[in-house]
């Protein structure tokens, strides 16, 4: 697990989204105690959460995470209110994003233990 956590630390200000080293620790953490055959992860980003998961999978070696995300301008600007999101949100370029999560799970080899629903 430490091996995990040295390359979650590594890749996490590499990854677009929220998700601190501490949070993804405990995330891993549960994991490895439980053990599980499947994890949902909705809200995707840029896998800032679902990567370290699918890492903690791939340490377990079995279990799958499914990112739901439709990484669509629309749908993140959907009742948002607030000019400053609206702004924020509607300038991302969310399919640049979506491939650069795509890509950080190629690289780290842990495609089997993902699926994105888009």
């Amino acid at each position: 697990m430490e091996e995990i956590l040295t390359i979650v630390e590594n890749i996490l200000p590499q990854l677009h989204g929220w998700c601190s080293f501490e949070k993804a620790k405990k995330i891993i953490e549960l994991i490895d105690k439980n053990k599980p055959e499947l994890c949902v992860e909705i809200g995707v980003f840029g896998g800032s959460s679902l990567i370290p998961q699918a890492l903690a999978l791939s340490s377990n070696k079995k279990g799958k995470i499914f990112g739901i995300d439709p990484w669509s301008t629309e749908s993140a600007l959907e009742e948002m209110v607030g000019a400053d999101h609206k702004k924020w949100w509607g300038e991302l370029n969310l399919e640049s994003i979506y491939l650069g999560c795509v890509q950080k799970i190629e690289q780290l080899g842990i495609q089997k233990y993902c699926e994105d629903r888009k």
